[in-house]
């Protein structure tokens, strides 16, 4: 239920291949280009739970500018190719893969992805999102669903459902891209709306890292409206500067954390 709210069903894997201390994330519009670019920076890469034979590969993956990157953390680990969408993959161009290596070993990666012909690629994202939705909720219990989602939202209801399947049947739009801004789109009951609203002015539920990003998320923020059940937010380009987050840095739990560096280095 939360990876289809967030529309990465068919994009996720179980087990994470490449993980990170630290990650800065700036995504950019070139209006006249029609594109956006997304610069990725890992600090302090390590190997995930899939061990490190699959971290080698898919980091040397990552190295030689294949379409694959991770935003965060898992779930938001994507791999183009596999996906197989031929459209993305004819329109995505990883620019820059730079890795560099430092005492320790700890090592990082610089990464530049552009999407071509930006608008038509919101426009399908917005089609296939529709098409989840449709074939999720018109097969789905309703009742079931909220009580599965009210285990992480205790706010949700039915009432959001039935909404989001009727945007979805219409084509959405879920998400559109302004000139100065990105724009996201939400239906939403009023009691759904006013508990999320709650819940961000107290997150104390949260975990750390999850706050830090909701900060720096409402600091992006250059609008945000509720009319006729449908919640939308816009967030800011920023005079050119374009979003950026910055995730917090922690240690990982890992017995030899140097070990995908070392493979890499040599060392």
């Amino acid at each position: 239920m939360i990876q289809l709210l967030l529309g990465l069903t068919l994009f996720t894997s179980a087990c994470t291949k490449v993980e990170f201390q630290q990650q800065e994330l700036r995504l950019t519009h070139d209006v006249e280009a029609d594109a956006l670019d997304l610069n990725l920076s890992y600090r302090g890469l390590f190997a995930g739970n899939s061990g490190l034979d699959v971290a080698c590969a898919w980091l040397q993956g990552m190295v030689d500018k294949q379409p694959r990157f991770i935003m965060v953390a898992w779930p938001f680990e994507f791999d183009l190719e596999t996906i197989g969408d031929p459209w993305v993959l004819e329109h995505v161009d990883v620019e820059r893969a730079d890795l560099t290596v430092e005492d320790g070993p700890r090592m990082h990666l610089e990464q530049r992805l552009r999407l071509q012909s930006a608008q038509e690629g919101v426009a399908r994202a917005n089609a296939a999102l529709s098409a989840e939705w449709v074939k999720y909720l018109g097969e789905a219990d309703l009742e079931l669903e909220v009580e599965e989602a009210r285990t992480n939202f205790s706010w949700m209801d039915v009432r959001t459902l039935e909404l989001i399947h009727a945007r979805a049947r219409q084509g959405g739009p879920w998400i559109s891209l302004g000139k100065d801004a990105l724009h996201v789109h939400f239906p939403c009951s009023q009691a759904v709306f006013h508990g999320a609203l709650m819940h961000i002015a107290d997150p104390t539920e949260m975990e750390e890292e999850n706050r830090v990003l909701l900060k720096q998320a409402i600091g992006l923020l250059s609008g945000l409206s509720y009319k006729d059940e449908v919640l939308e937010f816009s967030f800011s380009f920023t005079q050119g500067r374009g979003l950026r987050f910055l995730t917090p840095e922690f240690s990982p739990d890992k017995e030899d954390p140097g070990a995908l560096a070392r493979e890499f280095s040599g060392k």
